[in-house]
């Protein structure tokens, strides 16, 4: 694990990418990521809440769920405006992922399990 000040460093340069915000996430020992479009993502370490440059914008939230959210969780996330499933980052990190719906935007919660 690395130590805060390349967190620190790290978090102002990471691309506000959910893909690669989960990478950095498996990476520093984060446990949380949280995602609202339009916003910029939430990284919850060591009982600190740390907030990321950039805004999570629908093209990135569009890539994310088109590999993501399979055809029947899709299903499931249109009807019910929320869907929870897990989500596995380069065959290494898993995570829990709630997805829902709030004040008419995609959010996202993630969650790390563990390490495959």
């Amino acid at each position: 694990m690395e130590n805060s000040d390349s967190f620190k460093s790290y978090l102002r340069i990471v691309k506000p990418k959910i893909e690669e915000l989960l990478i950095f996430c498996s990476k520093y020992g984060c446990s949380d990521l949280f995602i609202t479009v339009g916003e910029p993502a939430v990284i919850y370490r060591w009982g600190i809440l740390y907030q990321c440059n950039g805004i999570i914008d629908e093209i990135a939230w569009n890539e994310f769920a088109s590999v993501a959210i399979t055809s029947e969780l899709n299903t499931t996330y249109v009807r019910q405006k929320f869907v929870d499933f897990s989500y596995v980052v380069k065959n290494k990190y898993r995570y829990r992922v709630n997805a829902g719906f709030s004040k008419g935007k995609n959010i996202a919660t993630f969650r790390m399990i563990s390490e495959r």
